[in-house]
């Protein structure tokens, strides 16, 4: 199964695996030898500990993706004769959900210039990074994965290649202005991870999404944006914005599904139907009525 899977896939089931073996070792037990009961106690200690994001939703489905990863390495041992029976396989688990795009808090135009006001002053890789996410709608995923190869030139544009759900890759043409910012990031630098760490004993680190996250609040809360919106920020809020500014400057849904690398429309339109129910909703035209 992971053969067929992506890099970053192959990734998180590791790490969920391993803070499955991180709970049996406080108990002294192991892996294989793990039973339902002892399953069900870590199901619960996520319960407990976990801080979700934006919402309870997403928690419930970090929940599931970890049972679920563990399940498949004991489908696996069973497969093996490492263990008689998969202890997850008939555990209840929360049902997984997508991305809730109404709970989903997004910048608008004048707050996302104003994000990347703030971020041009943090550093040159906040700028050139926040430059990517809010133009091209790429994932934060995405952008952390991409390599100083996947940047080239093609037919007069400046590109990322970024890996897309699936492990489809897909090439994103960058604004003049957006090249410029990676180029003065990268500063002539030509291999390793398009947005790394700082260098350590010759060679750059690969960001992961807590040191991108970390300084998104502190950077929107410089940006003067308000408290409540800085509070529900999310992973997702970044490429939202870029999809939702997309259709607002007048980006047909097909170009704009393209961009995000939508496989289905249905997804790309619902970015357009909320944007539209905000905006055309009549509490403001009867507070206008109403007002002195």
């Amino acid at each position: 199964m992971l053969e067929q899977t992506s890099e970053n896939t192959r990734k998180a089931y590791g790490r969920d695996l391993g803070r499955f073996a991180a709970f049996l070792g406080q108990h002294g037990v192991d892996l294989l030898e793990a039973t339902r009961p002892q399953a069900a106690a870590w199901a619960e200690s996520m319960r407990r500990d976990l801080k979700p994001v934006g919402s309870r939703r997403t928690g419930e489905t970090t929940i599931a993706r970890r049972l679920s990863a563990v399940s498949s390495f004991y489908s696996y041992a069973v497969d093996q004769d490492a263990r008689p029976s998969n202890p997850v396989k008939t555990m209840k688990r929360p049902q997984p959900v997508g991305v809730d795009e109404d709970r989903v808090a997004w910048l608008d135009t004048a707050q996302s210039k104003a994000f990347l006001a703030a971020a041009r002053a943090h550093s040159a890789r906040a700028f050139a990074l926040a430059a990517v996410m809010l133009t091209t709608g790429c994932r934060t995923t995405e952008a952390l994965a991409a390599d100083v190869s996947d940047w080239s030139w093609r037919g007069g544009h400046r590109f990322v290649t970024v890996t897309r759900k699936g492990g489809k890759r897909q090439a994103l043409p960058l604004a003049p202005w957006v090249g410029e910012a990676v180029d003065t990031y990268l500063d002539g630098r030509a291999d390793g991870p398009l947005f790394a760490t700082a260098a350590r004993s010759g060679h750059h680190g690969r960001m992961d999404e807590p040191a991108l996250w970390r300084p998104v609040k502190r950077l929107a809360t410089k940006a003067g944006l308000p408290a409540a919106l800085v509070a529900d920020l999310h992973p997702h809020s970044l490429p939202h914005s870029a999809i939702t500014g997309a259709l607002e400057a007048g980006g047909s849904l097909r170009d704009v599904q393209a961009m995000a690398g939508h496989a289905d429309a249905r997804t790309t339109e619902r970015y357009d139907r909320l944007r539209c129910r905000l905006d055309s909703i009549p509490v403001y035209a009867l507070a206008a009525a109403l007002a002195d």
